[in-house]
């Protein structure tokens, strides 16, 4: 479940009509992300009281707020 908004894909009827078990499992997975609270860039660590489960559009809106994506952005086309 999405610490933010509390979207639980278990719950989501969209895969409800995946009938193969592995396909449903992972496409749920999919929608979920191990978030660093603290990003790793600014000094957080791994350590789990600096990881929150966000979805996918979560995860998405804190990055672009953050400047996450500007800056993997600036990397790709730099590289």
């Amino acid at each position: 479940e999405c610490e933010e908004c509390g979207y639980d894909p278990r719950k989501d009827p969209r895969f409800d009509k995946i009938t193969d078990p592995e396909l449903k499992w992972t496409a749920m997975r999919y929608q979920m992300h191990g978030d660093h609270i603290v990003p790793r860039a600014l000094g957080g660590t791994d350590a789990k009281e600096n990881i929150q489960v966000l979805c996918k559009k979560c995860h998405d809106i804190k990055s672009f707020k953050n400047g996450d994506f500007a800056n993997k952005t600036k990397k790709v086309i730099n590289d």
